[in-house]
């Protein structure tokens, strides 16, 4: 986007061709579309541990597909974790907006 003072002293905006192409691709859904497009798209874990307030979860950047399978792995692997650390208090699995970056046998 490139803003400027216009020949009149009013502002100028004017979009580059990437922007207006999306602009003008998302102008082309419905609200009923944009409303049902996929946010989260993979699982995370994450740990409450002895040193954070109860309530505050810390996680990494693994992420597991959502999917049952995907679940199911982010989940074993969050308990072995806990296993291998001695002060978590507590472990969730939550879906995440992130890319899978693990793959899971189905």
């Amino acid at each position: 986007m490139i803003i400027g003072p216009a020949p009149s002293d009013k502002l100028e905006v004017r979009l580059d061709s990437a922007l207006t192409d999306a602009i003008l691709c998302m102008d082309h859904l419905t609200l009923t579309e944009r409303n049902h497009m996929p946010t989260n798209n993979s699982y995370a874990a994450e740990v409450n541990t002895a040193g954070d307030p109860k309530g505050v979860f810390t996680g990494n950047l693994l992420r597991w597909p959502l999917t049952p399978a995907g679940k199911a792995a982010a989940e074993t692997w969050v308990g072995e974790l806990m296993f291998r650390w001695t002060a978590v208090n507590e472990t969730r699995v939550v879906e995440s907006p992130d890319q899978p970056t693990e793959e899971v046998a189905t």
